[in-house]
């Protein structure tokens, strides 16, 4: 073999290792891909029990809750609507981190469509409407043009139904609700 032959083969061989490197660096970033919207779906998870847990976990947050998200803010004093405002806002802040993720191809279409159809039955609540309705200026532009696309969609679900759900609890503001 001719040095000049060897010097075509080593340009085949560098050529073919430059093409494997390609190969190996996109599968690299297809599983950084991977990864990053499996991350974005525990963070999703995560930001939504952080949200929920207190509600759970607090009998009195839990009925100034349902009060206020089915009979609306004017049924709860002064501080309560507070803590209604307050819940609510750092509820749809955890949905507004989500609605970027989608936006940004981290969450996938059919998960991200089950999260519109939450949104969407939410903000039907006569207490999230209000919330919303004072506190909505703190809120991205394109999560605030999100939640108003989902207000004018019809179809909305009762979340929760507090009557049937929550019939063995004690307070009766619990039991008193009936759409």
């Amino acid at each position: 073999m001719t040095l000049e032959q060897l010097a075509y083969l080593s340009q085949i061989i560098g050529a073919v290792a430059v093409v494997g490197s390609l190969v190996f660096v996109g599968l690299q970033v297809h599983q950084g891909n991977r990864l990053m919207r499996d991350a974005a779906a525990r963070e999703h998870i995560l930001a939504l029990q952080d949200a929920v847990y207190p509600l759970l976990e607090n009998d009195s947050l839990f009925d100034v809750y349902i009060r206020g998200a089915y009979e609306g803010t004017k049924s709860l004093s002064e501080a309560e609507a507070a803590r209604f405002f307050t819940y609510c806002t750092t509820y749809l802040r955890a949905w507004e981190m989500m609605h970027y993720q989608w936006r940004k191809g981290l969450i996938d279409e059919p998960s991200w469509a089950g999260n519109a159809a939450i949104i969407r039955d939410l903000m039907a609540l006569p207490g999230f409407k209000d919330a919303w309705a004072v506190r909505m200026h703190v809120f991205n532009p394109e999560f605030r043009s999100f939640i108003v696309e989902q207000q004018a969609k019809e179809g909305a679900k009762d979340l929760y139904h507090a009557s049937r759900l929550m019939t063995d609890r004690s307070n009766p503001s619990l039991t008193a609700y009936s759409p």
